[in-house]
């Protein structure tokens, strides 16, 4: 059976998929990058320590921030080793900020052997 990683925008997402049973191990890729600073030039692990500085002192109840990037940031490096990966995203602002990270990421870093898709829905009926 593949080796199967499911990558998708932040932990409700998450838990969806894994209600559902969908095959695989889940990644929420948590950060709301529509907010605060977000630096130009820096690699995952840069970026992920000015984006948990943020996150630290503007939302107290994140303290653990810094953390939960760089276990995220372990996760998406240890993607090489899936046989899929797939990317379930929606095409909001957010969601479209998030899969342009892990797009780089993958463009720099590569995917092994791997097979990269993506679940993209474009429009949701009564949501302009």
């Amino acid at each position: 059976m593949p080796k199967q990683l499911n990558i998708t925008n932040g932990d409700g997402a998450a838990e969806l998929l894994r209600a559902a049973e969908i095959e695989g191990e889940v990644l929420p890729w948590w950060d709301l990058m529509f907010e605060g600073p977000f630096p130009d030039g820096l690699d995952l692990a840069a970026t992920s320590q000015q984006r948990a500085a943020y996150f630290a002192e503007n939302y107290p109840k994140e303290e653990d921030a810094l953390a939960t990037f760089c276990h995220r940031d372990e996760q998406l490096a240890a993607a090489t080793s899936y046989d899929a990966i797939t990317l379930w995203f929606e095409h909001d602002l957010l969601d479209q900020l998030q899969l342009l990270q892990i797009l780089d990421w993958f463009a720099t870093s590569g995917i092994g052997q791997g097979t990269l898709s993506l679940i993209c829905i474009g429009d949701f009926p009564g949501i302009e």
